[in-house]
């Protein structure tokens, strides 16, 4: 999860990647404000995290070059390096073309019996990872070298698409005609002039329901970070350009997520930009809403456009989109502005009372014995001493009323009797007596119960925090709910002309 927001954050907030980009201080600085929230500022450090850092600015920078990186508490630095070959002059190539030839075995033709499908298995993936991994005698971007060489190998056509999927590799074949000049903005040009069997085809074997969910929160996010909170476009340029801004934020990601086929990708994102219209803007209404939440001033700006009802522009009345939910609740700037901050506050608050009962959560179990809480094994002990504690006591009586019998007897086999019997006597008091301080030395010392109360008064108190925020947040989601529908509304509409 945190390689996902870290990569959706160099998205939005960085220029195309480019050789020559600066990471300054601002961009340190706004990068470790929100790495702040996305991490405590005591595991910043840890391995796993600096690891995944520095490989989403790996990944980000590598289609022009690698990177040098360090990290710090409070600085990032890194150089990129362009690379020095291109995937087509390597010296490795064949060796890679040779290694996909020679295993031939491991690649599934006709996978899943549909003759367009080439699955290459996860074993002669890893083996050319492996041999990729550990080239050294040129510096070229090992990504694209794997998939020239498969491209290569299998003699594929630019069409064919080369899909990294859970570690193993996908080969989709395609056949495409470009579609000409003359016969664009035709019904035969519709996605890019692609079959839409094949659209279909392509998402139903890589584009899941969850990926779908996923995919467009990013597009959501993108095209708000990047078009209304940085580039600040105003309404009208909005209108004109919200549709094809979207689908060129697809098709990057697109391009980024599978194969550079940009042909292929126009045509897709055309295809599921239709499929996911509505879901696409509810997800731009909630990063909208997320940040008049914050109090960005030129988001209530955008919002106001929307209050206008009629303007005059160039001698011309038009209809303004309007704020109304489907109940006839007409909403302003204002009224959604208190509406919304109220719901994102108590929603974002449920989410860090969520986190923080998970961690305190996973704290106190480690404190857990045979499934039992420190106080609950302290008090199953006492419980044990008692019991032991009881029988030796019967024991010592025993061997009481045993010395006394002895010591009144006058026959010499009973006395011998009797001695054996206290030897035997003696040895189980010592044994429970043994027993007794092995249980007393198992008890949890005062120091760890004292830490475990706590961590169980902070939970109780977040459950509290929890449905309190639960109820206030239920309280405010129907207006918020409202809202957010009748802003999907205005913003896949646009001002009409009045006759």
């Amino acid at each position: 999860m945190l390689y996902e927001d870290l990569k959706l954050y160099l998205q939005t907030h960085l220029p195309r990647p480019t050789l020559d980009f600066v990471w300054n201080d601002e961009y340190n600085n706004d990068f470790f404000n929100y790495l702040a929230e996305k991490i405590p500022t005591q595991n910043l450090n840890d391995k796993i995290h600096t690891y995944i850092i520095k490989q989403v600015f790996k990944d980000y920078f590598e289609d022009i070059g690698y990177l040098l990186f360090k990290i710090t508490e409070e600085n990032i630095k890194f150089k990129i390096f362009p690379y020095k070959t291109k995937a087509k002059d390597s010296v490795n190539l064949n060796k890679i073309i040779k290694i996909i030839c020679d295993n031939e075995d491991l690649i599934e033709f006709e996978y899943n019996d549909k003759d367009d499908q080439i699955l290459i298995t996860k074993e002669l993936v890893t083996n050319i990872n492996n041999f990729v991994h550990n080239i050294t005698n040129e510096e070229i971007n090992k990504k694209e070298l794997i998939k020239y060489a498969i491209r290569e190998a299998l003699e594929l056509k630019e069409s064919d698409l080369v899909i990294n999927k859970n570690s193993q590799i996908f080969i989709k074949l395609f056949t495409h005609k470009k579609v000409a000049d003359n016969k664009k903005n035709t019904i035969a040009s519709r996605f890019n002039g692609i079959d839409e069997k094949q659209l279909l085809a392509f998402k139903d074997e890589y584009f899941s329901s969850k990926n779908n969910e996923d995919f467009f929160k990013q597009v959501a996010k993108s095209f708000v970070k990047i078009y209304l909170v940085k580039e600040k476009i105003d309404n009208d340029y909005y209108e004109t350009k919200v549709f094809s801004i979207i689908q060129s934020i697809i098709i990057d990601k697109l391009i980024n997520q599978f194969d550079n086929n940009e042909d292929f990708f126009i045509g897709f994102s055309g295809y599921i930009f239709r499929l996911h219209f509505k879901d696409v803007f509810k997800y731009i209404a909630d990063s909208i809403l997320d940040e008049l939440s914050s109090s960005n001033n030129y988001i209530m700006e955008f919002l106001k456009y929307y209050s206008l009802d009629i303007v005059i522009i160039d001698g011309k009345k038009y209809k303004i989109p309007s704020l109304k939910a489907d109940n006839a609740q007409q909403w302003n700037s204002i009224s959604i502005l208190s509406v919304t901050k109220m719901y994102i506050k108590t929603k974002k608050s449920i989410q860090r009372i969520i986190s923080l009962f998970e961690n305190k959560e996973d704290k106190i179990i480690t404190y857990y014995i045979d499934d039992l809480s420190p106080i609950e094994y302290n008090s199953q002990l006492t419980k044990d001493i008692r019991e032991v504690e009881e029988e030796l006591n019967t024991n010592r009586h025993k061997l009481d009323i045993t010395f006394e019998e002895m010591n009144a007897s006058k026959s010499k086999d009973k006395k011998e009797k009797y001695q054996q019997e206290i030897k035997n006597l003696k040895q189980i008091v010592y044994e429970l007596k043994k027993e007794m301080s092995d249980l007393a030395n198992d008890k949890i010392p005062q120091t760890i119960i004292k830490e475990y109360a706590e961590l169980q008064r902070d939970l109780d108190a977040l459950d509290k925090n929890y449905k309190r925020e639960s109820k206030i947040l239920k309280q405010n989601e129907e207006a918020y709910l409202s809202i957010k529908s009748a802003l999907v509304k205005a913003l896949i509409s646009k001002k009409e002309l009045i006759a």
